[in-house]
């Protein structure tokens, strides 16, 4: 049987709810831009200049913080 720790850390699930607080601002932004700007249209990877760095923002971001 696998000790504690290391079962522990195999169930761990990386999700919105245990996201870094950059990431969500980042995703927020976002998303929030894209309901709001004419221009973008996200399913085919078209953004204005906003979304396009934006976007490229919420990418880069982590999802989790580093310990």
């Amino acid at each position: 049987m696998a000790a504690p720790e290391t079962l522990a850390t195999a169930l761990h699930v990386a999700t919105a709810a245990t996201a870094s607080l950059a990431w969500i601002t980042a995703r927020d932004a976002f998303h929030n831009h894209l309901w709001s700007c004419r221009d973008c249209h996200a399913p085919t990877g078209r953004h204005c200049v906003t979304g396009a760095d934006l976007h490229s923002t919420y990418e880069r971001t982590p999802l989790e913080s580093a310990p």
